[in-house]
């Protein structure tokens, strides 16, 4: 079960007068929160990209990775 499932179960057992306050909670985060600045927000979505190409070579434990650094 994800957070976000975890979350939306709880909203089913909080009193309705309580609402008001953990909306207000709530808001405080999301207002809070930092966003990322373009540059970072490019490099995600590469990243992304980059991890989602099955051409890009790709390493699952650090043996392999080590070994292909000391190739090149």
């Amino acid at each position: 079960m994800s957070t976000r499932e975890k979350i939306y179960g709880l909203i089913d057992h909080i009193n309705p007068s309580d609402f008001e306050i953990i909306c207000r909670i709530l808001e405080r985060f999301v207002l809070t929160t930092e966003l990322p600045n373009q540059e970072t927000i490019d490099a995600m979505i590469e990243s992304d990209i980059i991890a989602r190409d099955p051409n890009v070579k790709g390493y699952t434990n650090i043996s392999d990775l080590m070994e292909a650094l000391e190739e090149e």
